[in-house]
């Protein structure tokens, strides 16, 4: 039995999701269960179910349980009281890691670890696993916080039909201080003193960190896009005074709220915030992670390539130190991955094949293969040139105008989002990525359509009816 067939057989099509994009074994992959859950069972008891895994070069899709996803949302909904958030253990130990990240990367992230022993390096990057396990589990919660969801929740506090718009519209506005206002403070710091470490971690992708010659160049692209460094600081002061605006729109409306309503806009407010804002500690712990990998790679005269498909057991169980280690680094570069409770199944098939296998399987059928539907993440109407962006190696392809479609955006598809007339999205709720940054930009933009990068090719053009969570292939 393939793992494909291994992995279809346990599960419904219609709940299995996916993330895809420039992700790597050394990230994804470290969250198979028998990792994962000692950290996730602290807060839920469920099973989250198996994982699937397509790895190509620079390239990863986890295929994943969404109905389990969902659930970590709706249970740590249903443990608040009285809109106490800070008082959930989730959130408690969200707070510590948090602080323990910072610590780390503080003290570690301008270490030259040419010098350090490798003994010293491998209970390093134990501790960065832990971190990073911790960091996802105590907030996976903020990951699934979709509309169905809030709309479920808010009929069943006894909430308005005719009032939730409003109130999703309202519960959805960055009242918050974003990871991109985060970022451009950090680059006005780093163009006062040069300290690349003071800005390394806000470009680290899903896949490994970044070159600091990389870094430096889309820094300096980021200061000449806002008119250099006086443009990037009233850049910064607009942003501010509006998040301050924005803030005093929502206490407001807040106000108006009592009872189960006051707790679920409390909530879906947090899990927004949470999402971006936890993507500092995500990205800080990436970097150690990726930085230790490389050297111990390097110590072994293993090729600097082959680090993001080294995983957490091989550090942990001195797998590295084998004769054979960088062939077996070699055949992940295409492998397909099926892990559950009992450890990993390796296969290393074509991966092509496997996908092809998959996207069969859980595609969804549209009513009118000229029409996608999702939900409306910022609203607004805009119509473009379709361009499909996966990774950072599609950037060079994408103009400004264009329609962003892609399978989910991260924090280093920034530049070509500030670019783009509307973003399309497969995947996302609303606290998802593409949802905060494309409110903050005023950019139309439709998440949760499912296919939208597979069933949509570059050159389409679309219309994009963001009101409403529409989208139409323009027939020439």
């Amino acid at each position: 039995m393939s793992n494909v067939d291994r992995y279809l057989q346990g599960i419904k099509p219609e709940d299995i999701t996916k993330q895809e994009g420039n992700f790597s074994l050394a990230l994804y992959f470290s969250l198979l269960p028998e990792c994962y859950a000692p950290y996730f069972t602290r807060y839920y008891d469920f099973n989250f179910g198996a994982f699937l895994f397509i790895c190509k070069p620079h390239h990863g899709t986890l295929f994943f349980n969404m109905a389990s996803y969902v659930r970590t949302a709706k249970e740590t909904y249903n443990k608040l009281q009285n809109g106490d958030i800070e008082s959930l253990q989730e959130v408690k130990d969200y707070r510590t890691v948090e602080r323990e990240i910072e610590d780390l990367y503080n003290k570690n992230g301008r270490l030259d670890l040419n010098n350090v022993e490798q003994n010293r390096l491998v209970s390093d990057i134990d501790i960065y696993y832990q971190k990073f396990f911790s960091l996802l589990s105590s907030t996976i919660f903020s990951e699934a916080v979709y509309e169905d969801l809030v709309k479920d929740l808010y009929t069943e506090a006894g909430g308005d039909e005719g009032e939730f718009e409003e109130f999703l519209f309202m519960a959805a506005k960055p009242a918050f201080e974003s990871f991109l206002l985060r970022q451009d403070r950090c680059i006005l710091d780093y163009v006062a003193d040069r300290d690349i470490s003071r800005i390394a971690w806000t470009y680290t992708d899903y896949y490994f960190s970044l070159s600091d010659e990389e870094i430096e160049s889309l820094t300096q692209s980021r200061v000449d896009d806002l008119g250099g460094v006086d443009g990037l600081k009233n850049y910064i002061a607009k942003v501010e005074a509006e998040v301050a605006e924005n803030k005093k729109i929502v206490l407001e409306y807040a106000s108006r709220l009592d009872g189960k309503l006051k707790n679920l806009f409390a909530f879906t407010q947090f899990a927004m915030e949470v999402r971006d804002v936890r993507k500092t500690s995500l990205q800080m712990i990436l970097i150690l992670i990726a930085g230790t990998s490389k050297e111990l790679c390097r110590r072994r005269a293993i090729a600097l390539e082959l680090a993001p498909y080294t995983i957490y057991s091989d550090w942990s169980d001195g797998k590295f130190m084998a004769d054979d280690f960088e062939q077996e680094l070699k055949k992940r570069m295409k492998c397909v991955v099926y892990f559950d409770a009992q450890g990993p199944v390796f296969e290393f098939d074509d991966p092509d094949q496997a996908w092809d296998k998959m996207d069969k399987a859980t595609h969804v059928a549209a009513d009118d293969n000229d029409v996608l539907k999702g939900n409306s993440a910022c609203h607004g109407l805009a119509s473009g040139i379709v361009k499909v962006v996966l990774s950072l190696k599609d950037f060079d392809k994408f103009e400004s105008g264009d329609i962003l479609v892609t399978s989910m955006t991260r924090p280093e598809f920034l530049p070509i989002m500030k670019k783009a007339a509307a973003i399309i999205t497969d995947e996302g709720g609303i606290t998802c990525h593409a949802a905060i940054v494309s409110r903050e930009l005023n950019i139309p933009c439709v998440i949760g359509t499912k296919n939208a990068s597979r069933s949509l090719k570059d050159g389409n053009r679309v219309e994009v009816d963001a009101d409403h969570g529409i989208v139409k292939k323009i027939k020439d």
